[in-house]
């Protein structure tokens, strides 16, 4: 691939004015595609690459900048493109595991995907006395969910770890196991919580690690699962309504008002009152409630679509 570079009034290298410079750009693209070049009267230019090496974790590849006249010789062979830009990234076995899943992260926020292993260790089993501390923490603390105490149960391990070496510990087990920088902050915050329920004093370094993961994760180009369209549901509907009215009932209901369906499987008979008009049904059991929010009343307008849902927080 080629690029030109004209002009533009940032250059502060002392670049003469108004001249132009190309650049060989190696990727593992097997041809090649010229972008016109910028002149500061022009600094937006029309790209338009004839190519792009989809779904090849191609933001992630290695590029090797050179001046175009020492690599047009390079430039009409695909196989020394493909060796200046190898297909997946060799990590260095002599970095600590602290820079080695560093390395891995920002390989991930690029854009490369990793495959999970296809053999994966158990996680870390915790010491006898650890675990009797975890067997033996403050009832209000065995409240949760079964998800999150069995992720704190997995977690559980750093309990036995020094402080200073906690990090790393976390760290690797993230590299081992390829969590992706949101699962990893996940998991993070799910140590935290532990600490308070073994009454474990917290380290000085866990706002830094927090900060850290936060940021991570909020790099990470998460990719969300296609949204369910209106033609969806209604197949949904016309499959399911005779086998499973109820829970077909639930999920139209989930779709239309815009509502985690774990939350509207938890609705009793009490939580729906009908109108000749509306139907209310009142959140009162979720995720958010009562833990971030009161309960809330959701108005929907009888034989109604997605776009004429009158919904009304009471």
């Amino acid at each position: 691939m080629t690029v030109s570079f004209g002009n533009a009034d940032s250059w502060t290298s002392g670049r003469p004015t108004r001249t132009a410079t190309s650049w060989a750009v190696f990727t593992s693209s097997a041809k090649s595609s010229t972008v016109p070049a910028m002149t500061s009267s022009s600094i937006k230019p029309s790209v338009t690459p004839t190519t792009f090496n989809k779904r090849n974790n191609w933001a992630s590849q290695r590029v090797t900048f050179a001046t175009l006249p020492q690599q047009m010789v390079a430039i009409g062979s695909d196989n020394i493109l493909r060796r200046n830009a190898p297909d997946h990234q060799i990590h260095d076995q002599n970095l600590s595991m602290i820079k080695r899943r560093e390395q891995q992260v920002n390989e991930m926020i690029a854009g490369k995907k990793f495959p999970k292993p296809h053999m994966m260790d158990e996680w870390p089993a915790p010491s006898e006395q650890t675990m009797q501390k975890w067997t033996n923490r403050h009832p209000s603390f065995q409240t949760y969910s079964t998800h999150y105490m069995q992720a704190q149960r997995r977690i559980l391990f750093l309990a036995d770890i020094a402080p200073s070496k906690r990090f790393e510990a976390f760290e690797t087990i993230c590299f081992k196991r390829v969590l992706v920088p949101t699962t990893a902050e996940t998991y993070w915050s799910t140590w935290l919580g532990v600490q308070k329920a073994l009454n474990i004093a917290p380290c000085d370094s866990d706002a830094r690690v927090t900060k850290l993961m936060k940021a991570r994760s909020g790099a990470y180009p998460v990719l969300f699962p296609t949204p369910a369209s209106l033609a969806d549901m209604e197949l949904l509907v016309m499959t399911f309504q005779l086998a499973l009215p109820s829970l077909t009932a639930i999920a139209m209901a989930s779709f239309i008002l815009g509502q985690r369906i774990s939350d509207m499987i938890q609705l009793a008979v009490a939580d729906i009152q009908a109108s000749s008009d509306y139907l209310m049904i009142t959140v009162r059991r979720g995720k958010t409630v009562p833990a971030y929010s009161p309960p809330y009343t959701l108005w929907l307008r009888r034989n109604s679509y997605p776009s004429e849902t009158l919904i009304q927080v009471t």
